[in-house]
């Protein structure tokens, strides 16, 4: 292995404004920094004998696709990263996987779920479950759980992500032995859902699954109430809460009262690993951690080790080695294997 005087990995986030006071930028920068911290205690990676440092280049993505992907270029070609971590949201982290494949340097989604990210691209991964699998196992969960037979649907037809989710829910309710009545699209940017609404009260649904983003499913759960209409609410991992600042979680929480939706990741999980990792986050930092601070952590380890694991900072190896990660390997977001 040719001597280095660190190892460079790409962390890509949403840090617009002041990365301290914006809420997921500032789980993100503080989780990556846990992780170096780990890194820092132990002397660096392991390589070729010695204890190389772990450098961060952090990037913003400005919350668009042309900024993940301007992003991604600037850290691979001045910065000269070894691997990328994130984004999370899928529109930004598809961008990213075309300037990673391009380039040959592997990328860790923290949370992107749309297929296309590591559809054809051999240098693109991700934490967490795909649209299919998260509608799949809701629909689950709403015919053995809840008791649901009659479900409706409502999502943004322009968003890739809502139609996703719609069609494997729709398409797994039924094969679970339910049904849905209702399937209704709206438009982006639309505040008003109550002709929609009307049309699902008169389908008889026993459910409404609503997978779009937090905004949008707040009025739409409000409009809802004020039909009246009595329906199990069910949403997607775009409802966790730990995005938002403190002072608006509690509003945001009564909208969602009562609501089931599924999160790529809580304290709770099975193993140890997801607890210790909340503690040593709060302990840290005096915060509790969301979803997005353990995706960006847990990816962020996991490239070390298969760095160490490789005994190389070159793309293709840690490519090789992400790909040989084994599916035993438990961590604080459960237990990883990635799948070429």
């Amino acid at each position: 292995m040719k001597p280095v005087n660190d190892v460079r990995i790409g962390v890509i986030a949403r840090l617009s404004g002041d990365i301290l006071s914006a809420p997921v930028g500032r789980h993100v920068h503080q989780a990556v920094e846990l992780a170096v911290s780990e890194i820092d205690a132990q002397g660096g990676l392991l390589l070729d004998g010695h204890r190389i440092p772990l450098s961060i280049k952090f990037a913003d993505d400005t919350g668009s696709p042309e900024g993940a992907a301007s992003a991604a270029h600037r850290l691979i070609s001045v910065d000269g990263v070894s691997a990328i971590v994130g984004p999370g949201p899928s529109r930004a982290a598809i961008a990213v996987a075309r300037v990673a494949e391009q380039a040959g340097v592997p990328m860790i989604s923290a949370g992107s779920s749309h297929p296309e990210l590591t559809s054809g691209n051999r240098f693109a991964f991700r934490l967490g479950a795909v649209d299919p699998v998260q509608a799949s196992v809701l629909a689950e969960v709403a015919v053995r759980d809840l008791g649901v037979t009659r479900a409706a649907v409502l999502f943004d037809e322009t968003d890739d992500f809502g139609r996703n989710e719609a069609v494997g829910f729709r398409d797994s309710l039924h094969k679970a032995g339910g049904a849905v009545v209702a399937f209704e699209g709206y438009l982006r940017g639309q505040e008003s859902f109550v002709q929609e609404l009307s049309r699902i009260r008169e389908s008889g649904a026993e459910a409404l699954f609503l997978p779009s983003y937090l905004a949008d499913v707040r009025r739409q759960a409000r409009q809802a109430r004020e039909l009246p209409a009595h329906w199990k609410l069910m949403g997607t991992d775009s409802l966790d809460l730990s995005f938002l600042p403190e002072e608006d979680a509690g509003s945001a929480l009564s909208d969602l009262d009562g609501m089931y939706f599924s999160i790529l990741w809580r304290p709770e999980l099975p193993g140890e690993e997801s607890r210790r990792f909340a503690e040593k986050y709060l302990a840290a930092t005096g915060e509790k951690p969301g979803a997005s601070a353990a995706l960006y952590y847990e990816a962020t380890r996991i490239l070390c080790r298969v760095i160490e694991g490789q005994q190389s900072v070159e793309p293709e190896a840690i490519r090789e080695g992400l790909v040989g990660l084994g599916p035993r390997t438990a961590n604080s977001s459960g237990q990883t294997r990635f799948v070429s």
